[in-house]
């Protein structure tokens, strides 16, 4: 069912037109051969006919001149005779005329009966009706249709078939399959267009490079104002503190208070800012993960805690269900944890935008039978694009700012720990709905 699916290669789409046009060729060759035998065999016929029509006027006369002689015996010696010299296979008398074919005069008929061909023809001069009947076998149809001829030209069909295939074959790799196969490397700049190539190729290698250079611009542009702004953000209460201390340089009391908020501004953005600068580098190089067995259960609730104070400030709960006391699996606390933290602030960020009083839920789910480890975020906002896959690809991030990293690098996280992170629609809260797949080979687990 493959070769009429739309998933074809152009290797096996060539192969295709080549099969279909052969089929056709052995196939109207065949029409052809049938179509002209049985013409031949109808001529044939029409010649025999003609042939015993002649033979029937000399056998006719002859029998008249014996039957007038009227001696016993003479006309049926006279009919073996003829028969003999004629070549015919029967020759005999008969009397009326019992004959319900073709007729040219009401003198002679002719009809094929048992694969003979006969003709009945009136002997003259007798007062007596009496018919001289004459028979030739009938060739059979395959004499007619000449097989060995039907080979004969549907090998050098198949022969210029096959020598086209692999002229095409050459041709087709050297022109389009290699440089088509070698068009992503000509618009990344590792490989240069080949002079031999076509010339539409060529335009379309062009045409790569400068989207793949116009899109490469536009990436690093998007990320970095994404990354210059939430970066700035940060930034301003740390120069903010700053420079209100050093407008109290005449005062140390309040110069030693200013340099305390400015401490506290510092010890709470400066990491947000090595994390940014983190998330930015991680979209773009492996992830190193050191996994060490410990709770999983604490991993999440450490994320939840993380983002309560969004979560608080937008009005959205934050729920765990289906969660146990305890949950030991083998993974890397702090890079699982930026996953869960990403998810759950991305769905605290959506149920803002879409619901005043939105939800997000945390359940888990253990299923033996697969050795997986099922944890879902599911939230209320308005959900994920009908392809969801979408969600993954840079610049395609739903918010002002956004660069969309903070969902690949947690994909990236996830991998590396040998899961799946799937994007789907929460049939709970009618949103969105990501759920991170681990392998438990060594987990264990506490109500």
């Amino acid at each position: 069912m493959r070769w009429l699916g739309g998933n074809r290669s152009l290797k096996e789409h060539m192969a295709f037109t080549w099969l279909v046009s052969g089929c056709l060729a052995v196939l109207t060759c065949a029409i052809a051969f049938f179509v002209m035998g049985w013409i031949d065999y109808r001529n044939t016929q029409d010649r025999l006919t003609d042939e015993l029509l002649t033979k029937s006027i000399t056998v006719s006369r002859r029998l008249s001149g014996e039957l007038l002689l009227g001696e016993s015996g003479a006309a049926s010696s006279v009919a073996n005779a003829l028969k003999t010299e004629l070549g015919l296979a029967r020759v005999e008398l008969a009397s009326g005329l019992p004959c319900d074919g073709k007729s040219a005069s009401r003198d002679f008929c002719t009809q094929k009966i048992g694969g003979e061909l006969l003709v009945l023809r009136t002997i003259p001069h007798i007062q007596r009706e009496t018919y001289a009947v004459i028979a030739s076998p009938l060739p059979p149809l395959f004499t007619a249709a000449r097989f060995s001829l039907f080979f004969l030209s549907v090998i050098p069909i198949a022969l210029v078939l096959a020598f086209a295939l692999a002229l095409q074959r050459y041709f087709i790799g050297k022109y389009l399959l290699k440089p088509v196969s070698s068009l992503v490397d000509t618009s990344t700049g590792a490989q240069v267009p080949q002079e031999h190539w076509p010339k539409e190729i060529k335009d379309i290698a062009a045409k790569l490079s400068n989207s793949f250079e116009s899109r490469e611009q536009a990436v690093y542009g998007q990320i970095a104002r994404g990354v210059i702004h939430d970066v700035r953000t940060l930034l301003h209460s740390v120069l903010s503190a700053t420079k209100l201390v050093k407008e109290q340089e005449s005062d140390p009391a309040k110069r030693q208070l200013r340099l305390e908020t400015l401490y506290r501004a510092s010890e709470t953005n400066l990491p947000k800012i090595n994390d940014l600068i983190d998330l930015t580098l991680d979209g773009s190089r492996e992830i190193p993960v050191t996994s060490r067995v410990c709770d999983v259960v604490a991993t999440v609730r450490s994320a939840v805690k993380t983002n309560e104070a969004l979560s608080a400030s937008k009005n959205v709960a934050v729920k765990i269900a289906n969660f146990p006391e305890q949950l030991i699996l083998s993974h890397d606390p702090v890079q699982l944890e930026r996953v869960f933290t990403n998810l759950i602030k991305n769905g605290i960020e959506a149920c803002t935008e879409f619901d005043s009083n939105g939800t997000v839920l945390i359940s888990a789910n253990v299923k033996d039978s697969s050795k997986t480890l099922s944890i879902a975020v599911e939230d209320s906002g308005k959900g994920l694009p009908k392809d969801p896959e979408k969600v993954f690809r840079l610049l395609k991030s739903t918010k002002v700012h956004g660069s969309g990293l903070g969902l690949v690098v947690s994909r990236k996280i996830v991998k590396s720990h040998g899961g799946e992170l799937i994007p789907g629609k929460s049939e709970l809260l009618c949103g969105a709905r990501f759920e991170v797949k681990l392998p438990i080979s060594d987990v264990g687990a506490s109500i």
